[in-house]
């Protein structure tokens, strides 16, 4: 199996933020969850698939090995749980982690049963997304709400607590007529730095959307946040 440039640049420097560990499943999409399940991550593979499920434990370690190789190509032992990294003259040995023994390990995406209906929202700008985390860093901002009346969609980035009152409100003119109000902690936001198409499954998440990474980030509600 070729090691995809583009599967490296998302397991260093996206989904590492999320969870150091990671289990591999088998075909084109690489999908990852925080510890505490509030961030679930989606990766579209392009180019090479996964040929072989493999646990890592450690992401730091593997993407600096694997990306400090020129065109490096993996070889599975079931036998003994290792990938084994090939570039020209270089072989490195690494030992694989049964899944079992993984953090947050979410369901493999070909097999996720009942996935819920997304429903479109509206599209956010980088400059936006650039917007609310500047000022949320400048005000120590925690927590941001999702609101939608049917006629008009507020974001709210703020300070947990009743006498918190600084605020950054960005506003849309949502695609669905669903009322809803979902919060999430800002911490969440801090992998996100493109546009994003925004879709709501009511109760339960809030999906961004890169169509040009292939990328998608589900935001899981924390409604108990105040």
């Amino acid at each position: 199996m070729k090691i995809d440039k583009s599967l490296i640049k998302i397991l260093l420097k996206i989904f590492l933020k999320i969870n150091p560990a990671i289990y591999l499943y088998k075909g084109n999409v690489v999908t990852t969850k925080s510890p505490a399940g509030t961030v679930l991550a989606n990766a579209f593979l392009q180019e090479n698939e996964i040929s072989h499920p493999f646990g890592i434990r450690d992401l730091r370690i593997f993407t600096s090995v694997v990306g400090s190789m020129p065109n490096p190509e993996i070889e599975f032992d079931d036998d003994n749980q290792r990938a084994i990294v090939k570039s020209d003259h270089r072989t490195v040995e690494l030992i694989g982690t049964p899944k079992q023994f993984l953090a947050g390990v979410p369901v493999d995406y070909k097999e996720r049963d009942n996935i819920p209906d997304m429903l479109p929202l509206c599209n956010i700008s980088k400059e936006d997304f650039s917007a609310i985390s500047g000022v949320s860093g400048y005000l120590a901002f925690d927590k941001i709400t999702f609101a939608s009346n049917g006629k008009k969609l507020k974001i709210v980035a703020s300070q947990k607590g009743k006498f918190a009152h600084e605020k950054i409100t960005l506003e849309y003119k949502p695609k669905s007529s669903n009322i809803f109000k979902m919060k999430f902690s800002v911490a969440n936001l801090f992998m996100m730095n493109e546009s994003y198409n925004l879709y709501l499954v009511p109760g339960i998440a809030c999906i961004f959307r890169n169509e040009e990474s292939t990328l998608e980030y589900w935001l899981m509600n924390e409604g108990e946040i105040e």
